[in-house]
């Protein structure tokens, strides 16, 4: 077996010495990695700021290069036009002061016509504009006669409507929304009906769990509730769910302890608080439990594993103000996986401890042990986290029906004070509506709202009036200067055809200097867009190259970690089989020491032996002697009696005194 176990470690540490070597070579690839993606990073940020400087450079190039372009775009427009106009002058359609281009005579006509529409316009506005003034007097005459009965309705709508307005203003005082009563109601019913069934779920728990509830009355007037802590049970909280039976047995009948702050407390609700059933209190001022020291943990956890051992305590969650009494519960219990490991720490002497393995089997140092098939039942401590889950959502619901109640006795004389405004504003409103209509109904307002009419009427009709004695003016002195201008009109023609000319000459050349600083500026343009592509182009490239460069160190990352993960397992190996060779030595040592010791005994024995039989043998010739000196005496005797016939007779006689 030790020849394996050597054989065994060499592997193994050949095994070391190969991850150690691939470790040492992933780290340098690590190294290079990471050179290398800083180098990319640097390229990258070098690309993005020239692409930032080429970009601002296109920016301002391309702006200008805009401008030119619409500029010229603009010119080579105002160019065609100048060419059109002069084309149309050249034919002889002479510009008017419209911009349009048409015979002198063709404008003469249209200036004529303009006069005549005008005066049509006039004529016609001024006719209505009478007729509406006449009627606009005659209904001013009828409004006035049957204002009385107006002033009436409407006297009595300003009231009713400032009574509104005061009936608002009461509302928004009250700071209610309608409906808001009915809704809380709502709330309250559909609160109530959800505590119902969590309120018979937490019921049926205690009446089937009797020893998880504790009831008592106030021994005394002013009596503090906090200083009733609560169940043990109830306090404690589980972090690891797979634990909860170990716990269980760990704790014992003290999970159903009640625990309290003092003993002062304690003997009040013995004496005065009217108790149901026997319980045990435990008086957090008269409990000191003692936290395990960190040196058994660490001796436990390097005797069978970290992760099949735990202390009791780290299991649990609990509130502060109770450590003294969960500590002298669970301060010194260790909870174990199996039973072996629970075996080897409860019993080891540097520990000591209770163990109690996850299925419930208990280990007292004292020697005593118990366990065997976990209560059919259930854990009550997995029974209790699902308590206590229904009983936070029953505890928040409450709180919620408690606002909600709260709200509705505040809101209760709020509510009835609004519903009997509310009921006023409504009625009021109603009151106000028929008063309109009936204000409606009135010749009053049927007559103003014609007079309303004639008068925007009026209005549109005098704008007309103006508008059509200007065009009637400017349409007379238009056609008095086209009069002029057939006078002239060679000259006026050969005039407009110079401006053209001359303009269009104008346009010409700057058309052309518009296109050449365009063209210019284009290559440019052009040049800066491809270098700006190529940068993106490059950026994007360094980019992927980076994200390669990260995966390739994350890969060698992942590597590291999992060789190193396993050079720990290998060394933890080594150690191991070290420790097994070296302990197995020594029980070959042991075994020699003992083998030798059973060499001297068994020479010893030999020895011994060989006395012993010396010893038979002077034995065995003293017997053959005694025999022999025995049959000598035995011969002797009967022919003594044969000789003595007396000896017979008095045999019986021999040996005793006084005869």
């Amino acid at each position: 077996m030790l020849e394996s176990l050597e054989q065994e470690l060499q592997e193994f540490e050949k095994k070391q010495y190969k991850f150690s070597a691939e470790i040492n070579s992933n780290k340098e690839n690590i190294k290079v990695a990471k050179k290398t993606m800083d180098q990319i990073k640097i390229n990258i940020a070098d690309d993005k700021n020239a692409l930032v400087l080429k970009e601002k450079e296109l920016d301002k190039v391309g702006g200008l290069f805009q401008k030119l372009k619409e500029m010229d775009q603009k010119d080579t427009e105002a160019l065609l036009k100048a060419q059109e106009k002069y084309q149309k002058i050249s034919a002889g359609l002479l510009e008017s002061e419209d911009g349009k281009n048409a015979t002198l005579e063709q404008q003469l006509i249209n200036a004529k016509q303009s006069i005549t529409q005008a005066q049509t316009e006039l004529k016609q506005c001024e006719m209505t504009l009478n007729h509406n003034r006449q009627q606009l007097n005659k209904k001013q005459k009828d409004m006035h006669s049957t204002e009385n009965e107006y002033k009436k309705y409407n006297m009595d709508l300003e009231k009713k409507e400032k009574e509104l307005k005061n009936l608002e203003n009461e509302l928004q005082k009250l700071n209610y929304k309608d409906g808001y009563s009915e809704d809380l109601k709502n709330q309250r019913n559909t609160l109530m009906a959800e505590i119902r069934p969590l309120r018979e779920k937490v019921d049926q728990f205690e009446s089937r769990y009797s020893q998880t509830r504790f009831e008592y009355r106030n021994p005394e007037s002013n009596f503090n509730a906090k200083s009733v802590k609560g169940i043990v049970c109830k306090l404690i909280n589980l972090k690891d769910k797979s634990a909860a039976y170990a716990l269980e047995v760990a704790a014992g009948g003290k999970l159903y302890n009640v625990i309290v702050d003092t003993e002062v407390t304690s003997k009040k609700l013995l004496q005065y608080g009217q108790l149901q059933q026997r319980v045990t209190i435990i008086p957090l001022n008269r409990v000191s439990g003692k936290f395990m020291d960190q040196q058994t943990i660490a001796l436990a956890e390097k005797l069978v594993g970290k992760e099949n051992v735990q202390p009791a305590l780290t299991l649990l969650d609990f509130p502060n103000e109770i450590t003294p009494a969960i500590t002298w519960i669970f301060g010194q219990i260790f909870v174990c996986k199996n039973m072996e490991t629970a075996k080897k720490i409860a019993f080891h002497e540097r520990i000591m401890k209770k163990c109690v393995t996850l299925e419930g089997d208990l280990f007292d140092p004292a020697g005593t042990l118990s366990g065997g098939a976990p209560a059919k039942s259930g854990s009550i401590l997995l029974k209790l986290e699902e308590l206590k889950e229904i009983q936070n959502e029953l505890n928040k619901k409450e709180y919620l029906l408690k606002d909600v109640e709260t709200a509705l006795s505040n809101v209760a004389q709020t509510a009835e004070k609004y519903a009997v405004l509310k009921q006023k504003y409504d009625l009021l409103t109603y009151e106000i509506d028929m008063i309109r209509q009936s204000l409606q109904q009135t010749s009053y307002h049927k007559i103003k709202e014609e007079v309303d009419s004639l008068n925007a009427t009026i209005k549109e009709l005098t704008q007309r009036i103006t508008a059509a004695k200007n065009l009637e003016k400017d349409s007379t002195k238009r056609a008095k200067d086209i009069e002029i201008q057939l006078k002239d009109a060679v000259n006026v023609r050969d005039k407009q055809l110079k401006e053209a000319e001359n303009q269009l000459n104008v346009l010409k050349k700057k058309a052309e200097q518009s296109r050449k600083e365009w063209q210019n500026r284009e290559q440019e343009s052009e040049t800066l867009e491809l270098e700006i592509k190529e940068l993106k182009k490059t950026i994007e490239s360094g980019n992927e190259q980076l994200l390669q460069a990260e995966e390739k160190s994350n890969l060698f990352e992942q590597k590291g970690e999992t060789l190193q993960q396993e050079l720990e397992e290998t060394k933890d190996k080594v150690k191991e089989l070290q420790n097994s060779i070296k302990e197995q030595k020594n029980i070959i040592n042991q075994q020699n020491k003992d083998i030798q010791g059973l060499i001297t005994r068994k020479e010893d024995i030999i020895k011994q032996n060989k006395e012993l039989e010396l010893d038979i043998k002077k034995l065995n010739h003293e017997i053959n002697d005694i025999k022999k000196c025995a049959a000598d005496c035995k011969h002797k005797v009967l022919e003594l009696t044969r000789k003595y016939e007396w000896i017979e007779q008095e045999k019986a006689y021999f040996g005793k005194e006084g005869i």
